[in-house]
């Protein structure tokens, strides 16, 4: 049976590692995790999304805001003009279910903070086909107050 190549890493430096500590959390490799085995993530909150690689709408820096769990707003940031279709935009749950349900046989790098946050999210679904895949980093998180 043909499963999906996940590597894991946790995004964080060996001195705030040692200071801090860290955690990784891995999808469940037969499909999406269930919601109790998640860590926990906020509802509201803003945070940098960065969307690197392949051939997509969603390319660029974009300044994100997150009520409830949707995202409600994505201004571009330093250079990056595109408006994206805010359905394009991945929330923090969003990029754990993109790792999740990746296709079988993808790779897929997800990076977590020492909160369980990803920090950062590689998806390639074949390494035979050229820019498919996508690329995220995720900066600056912080909550929003309701």
């Amino acid at each position: 049976m043909a499963g999906r190549r996940h590597s894991y890493a946790v995004a964080a430096s060996v001195v705030a590692a040692a200071v801090t500590g860290c955690s990784t959390y891995e999808p469940a490799p037969g499909g999406p995790a269930p919601a109790s085995e998640r860590p926990e993530l906020p509802q509201d909150y803003r945070f940098v999304l960065t969307s690197s690689c392949g051939e997509r709408p969603l390319i660029g820096r974009y300044r994100v805001e997150v009520r409830d769990g949707a995202v409600q707003s994505a201004e571009p940031l330093q250079g990056t003009v595109a408006r994206p279709e805010l359905a394009d935009v991945p929330t923090l749950a969003g990029l754990l279910d993109r790792a999740d349900q990746a296709e079988a046989g993808a790779e897929v790098t997800l990076a977590v903070d020492d909160k369980g946050l990803p920090s950062s999210l590689n998806i390639d679904p074949s390494s035979e086909v050229t820019d498919d895949e996508e690329c995220y980093e995720v900066t600056d998180v912080s909550p929003l107050r309701r």
